[in-house]
């Protein structure tokens, strides 16, 4: 694990200093410096590592992962997973997945997730996304897309271990897209922003929990976009077998010591702890940002549940920045406005299973009704958004995050868990091995 920290850390030193290039032009001086310095970064950059068979037929709508430990996919719609209705291409080599542990006989745990980038254009405050967590609408496409084409911008991307892939979409609107109007009634408006969303897998036992993410963010529009915010939002939906109650008892939790977000099954599922490894949810699906071109001062996490309010959502509220979503909701947002606040909240919720335990006495958080407390924190159908920024992005200037999508191994290993949920809740997190995790994330 050493010797791979070692050369994330030259990856993202080198990567950062070329930001303000095109993206060509970075990766061509990228791999020139690489070549001259004789650095760790040339074992990735340099070489080609071929497709995973002769059948892939270049480029794809999304493009998967398989290293196995995990399996993990990714698309050109800004989506990560494949439950949220954009194109598949139907890839004979690849598993239908979103993010599998181990990699060929593990339980999903991921429904979906989706890259959200908001700021403040003129008046007007916009935020697009891959995903907005509620519908199957979608406000990113890939690059010169035509729905009529049936092609894609996945790609292969030059390496030498591991596997990398590249996808390249924007937010602009497409006349031959339906798009929705938010919850306010107004139609989509772009940013007018172009992403690059490149991706490693590795296969030594030493990295191959995480896929790592370096994506690039570049003004194509006239305007600049102030007080920018990029996020990564997710949606876990842990369980082994097809059925309808598996997302009912996902619990979210943070390390936030290195930034880090993460989702459970409450209690592993008892059925699957006992049956073994091969079924087992004992594990975890973790996410966090590493570095970004930008000063990245802190990190925002907030979650949220859905269904525990009749057709609502709870998520936490800190007191001094309460906003008023206006849609029914208390954690749910919905709108351009609601997003941003979230993207913009500088808020780190406290972990889920400590719902419970919030009163009317708080000093810092609203207290949830009565229904949403004593549902959410045995778990629930839950997801999270983590954020970075602010920044200003110039017209054709571009910006930079590196992120990782992680899982571990053995996280949940007890059987008596919801006993710690329903009578000392503050425990719960200190008898989960989520060393582990952040050993893996770190």
């Amino acid at each position: 694990m050493i010797k791979f920290r070692i050369f994330v850390l030259i990856f993202l030193i080198i990567s950062i200093t070329l930001i303000h290039e095109t993206e060509a032009a970075d990766y061509i001086a990228l791999e020139a410096r690489a070549k001259a310095e004789r650095s760790p970064l040339s074992n990735i950059l340099l070489g080609t590592k071929a497709a995973t068979g002769s059948l892939i037929n270049w480029p794809t709508f999304q493009g998967v992962h398989l290293n196995g430990k995990i399996a993990a996919s990714f698309n050109c719609f800004g989506q990560f997973g494949l439950k949220y209705g954009s194109p598949t291409s139907n890839v004979p080599e690849w598993p239908n997945v979103a993010f599998v542990v181990p990699a060929t006989t593990g339980p999903e745990y991921l429904y979906g997730g989706g890259i959200w980038v908001g700021g403040i254009v003129g008046e007007d405050t916009l935020v697009s996304t891959g995903i907005n967590g509620v519908s199957t609408g979608r406000e990113m496409t890939p690059t010169g897309y035509n729905p009529f084409q049936r092609k894609g911008t996945v790609t292969t991307y030059p390496t030498k271990q591991g596997f990398a892939l590249r996808a390249e979409f924007t937010d602009t609107i497409h006349s031959s897209m339906n798009y929705a109007s938010d919850y306010f009634g107004r139609p989509h408006q772009p940013l007018n922003i172009k992403l690059a969303n490149r991706s490693y897998s590795f296969t030594d036992e030493d990295a191959d929990d995480f896929v790592l993410y370096d994506l690039v963010i570049t003004n194509i529009g006239d305007d600049i976009i102030h007080d920018a915010y990029v996020g990564i939002f997710f949606d876990a939906d842990i369980g082994y077998l097809p059925s309808v109650q598996i997302h009912l008892d996902d619990l979210v939790g943070s390390i936030r010591d290195i930034g880090a977000a993460y989702m459970v099954d409450n209690d592993g599922d008892l059925i699957s702890l006992e049956l073994g490894d091969s079924v087992s949810v004992s594990r975890i699906f973790g996410a966090s940002f590493l570095e970004s071109s930008f000063p990245m001062t802190d990190t925002s996490f907030n979650w949220w549940a859905n269904g525990v309010l009749g057709q609502g959502s709870f998520g936490p509220r800190r007191k001094e920045n309460y906003r008023e979503f206006q849609n029914g909701h208390i954690g749910l947002p919905l709108g351009d406005v609601n997003r941003y606040h979230l993207l913009s909240s500088g808020e780190w919720d406290y972990n889920q299973v400590m719902t419970s335990s919030i009163g009317p006495n708080d000093p810092v958080w609203t207290e949830p009704p009565y229904q949403a407390a004593s549902n959410i924190s045995n778990g629930a159908d839950s997801r999270f958004l983590l954020s970075v920024g602010p920044f200003e992005l110039l017209p054709d200037s571009s910006a930079r995050v590196f992120y990782t999508t992680a899982s571990a191994d053995s996280i949940i290993t007890r059987t008596d868990l919801m006993e710690f949920i329903n009578t000392v809740p503050e425990l719960y997190d200190d008898i989960l091995n989520l060393d582990i995790l952040e050993t893996n994330i770190e």
